[in-house]
């Protein structure tokens, strides 16, 4: 950021995207591959990359629009193709369509396989499944939906119920507080 002579505000920003999309890899990969009906494994990883970073946008920060996350996301795919800015571009409408309303922290997300939990706590409901059902694999629930390793997911299972290992996995990936 200082070898660009980037602000203050401009590397901050720069500092969360990157800081964000690493912390939430898994997530987005899940919610990626639900909307686009494509496995992650057979993208090219600068397209795959530049849709995860239009989804962190949309999903989980709250301070940028809709429309400059996908402007700005498909102008980074195009670097590669012109087809892979329309992937993108594609992969992030349906996004937008697909998510409902964000939820309070407090309020009870409803359907699990559908509710993206936030940073700062509280629910992104989408309109489609994307997480696995906790019911019947709650150890890929927890790590598709804190972004976490499944042996972790599992290691925490085995020491506490589902609702104690969710608070586990939820503080782990939240953002460190300001010291």
């Amino acid at each position: 950021a200082a070898a660009q002579g980037l602000s203050p505000a401009d590397a901050g920003l720069l500092r969360l995207l990157a800081l964000g999309v690493v912390r939430h890899r898994v997530t987005l990969d899940a919610v990626l591959t639900a909307v686009s009906g494509r496995l992650r494994a057979k993208q090219d990883p600068w397209v795959w990359g530049a849709a995860r970073l239009g989804a962190f946008q949309m999903l989980l920060c709250d301070a940028i629009p809709d429309h400059a996350a996908v402007d700005s996301a498909v102008a980074l795919a195009r670097e590669k193709t012109v087809k892979a800015g329309g992937f993108v571009n594609a992969v992030l409408r349906n996004l937008q369509r697909a998510r409902e309303a964000r939820l309070p922290a407090g309020e009870p997300p409803g359907d699990a396989m559908r509710a993206i939990p936030l940073p700062e706590g509280g629910y992104v409901r989408l309109r489609l499944p994307v997480l696995p059902d906790p019911a019947v694999k709650p150890d890929a629930w927890l790590a598709d939906a804190f972004s976490l390793p499944i042996w972790f997911t599992q290691r925490r299972l085995a020491a506490l119920v589902l609702e104690g290992a969710t608070r586990v996995c939820a503080a782990c990936n939240a953002p460190p507080p300001l010291v």
